[in-house]
């Protein structure tokens, strides 16, 4: 006789059922977060870009007053 055996065991009830709410309310959240960082990076490099314009510019009338 084997000193052990190998049994199926089956795998956890699904519960979907449940908490059907829960992953859609946690999606919005970061879904949210994410457009928040996405803003405030994209207005970052809008005002770097102005910035660098702004800057050639002022480069351009001092050269032209030279």
């Amino acid at each position: 006789m084997p000193a052990f055996t190998f049994e199926k065991i089956a795998p956890p009830a699904r519960t979907e059922a449940a908490n059907p709410i829960a992953p859609a309310a946690r999606r919005g959240v970061l879904v949210r977060l994410l457009d928040r960082l996405t803003s405030a990076r994209l207005q970052k490099s809008e005002s770097d870009i102005h910035k660098v314009q702004r800057l050639k510019i002022k480069y351009r009338k001092q050269r032209a007053s030279l």
